[in-house]
């Protein structure tokens, strides 16, 4: 553990007076960047509270159900970071299958909006996913990477740093003799989505909707046993 070394003077804690556009907000954000004091290494990425600031800007007065109307927003800010090098990397592949081509389509002209009806959204998520298995996993044992992607936010913010470094190595694939570059992680990931929706859903690209792809069952912890589970 950590000793503890005392604590932060008042006067010296973060804070904001006046603040651009009259509002504060967070999500989870580092909230402050050049501080002296140790605050966490464990924050969220960019994404939401950029998206927060936008939509606070848009209007000068707020009412109850506006906030209702921003706490359901599914406007990504964040995932044309990897987005579009999913589509570069479709686009220099001048081999690939007509599928693949309608892919890089629909990726390239996606609004980064994740509603339940978006093939896209879809197609987005499930190659990042495999993105992160093929870009970590051959680093690390099973339950290392586990461990590393359990907290979302970790990889979400080092994902696109390393996507955006030219230099890096981490995209070699350490179990093969070949040395794989960003190009091809980028479309074995998206190959291999493309495989898991057409297992998942069948080949009609109609029928990946972000919605059926995206859920989560919520199960009474007494309704697990009969006779329980008839009334639970």
């Amino acid at each position: 553990p950590v000793p503890w070394h005392g604590v932060i003077p008042f006067d010296q804690l973060p804070r904001s007076y006046n603040p651009p556009g009259n509002a504060l907000a967070t999500a989870n954000n580092r909230v402050i960047d050049a501080y002296p004091h140790h605050l966490s290494s464990l924050w969220e990425g960019d994404g939401r509270i950029r998206r927060i600031r936008q939509i606070l800007q848009e209007q000068p007065h707020f009412s109850a159900s506006d906030f209702r109307l921003m706490q359901m927003d599914v406007q990504s800010v964040s995932a044309d970071t990897i987005r579009d090098p999913f589509v570069d990397a479709l686009h220099a592949w001048t081999t690939r299958p007509v599928l693949m081509t309608r892919v890089m389509n629909l990726l390239a002209g996606w609004d980064c909006r994740m509603h339940v009806s978006s093939v896209e959204a879809s197609l987005y998520n499930a190659a990042y996913v495999r993105l992160l298995h093929n870009t970590f996993e051959d680093e690390m044992d099973s339950a290392l990477f586990g461990n590393y992607v359990f907290l979302s936010n970790i990889p979400t913010r080092v994902l696109p740093r390393l996507l955006a470094d030219t230099s890096t190595t981490i995209f070699d694939d350490v179990r093969t003799p070949r040395r794989e570059t960003r190009r091809h992680i980028l479309i074995r990931s998206i190959t291999e989505a493309v495989m898991q929706l057409r297992q998942r859903f069948g080949a009609d690209m109609r029928g990946w909707a972000w919605g059926e792809l995206h859920r989560v069952t919520f199960r009474h912890p007494l309704g697990t046993m009969p006779p329980l589970d008839r009334m639970f």
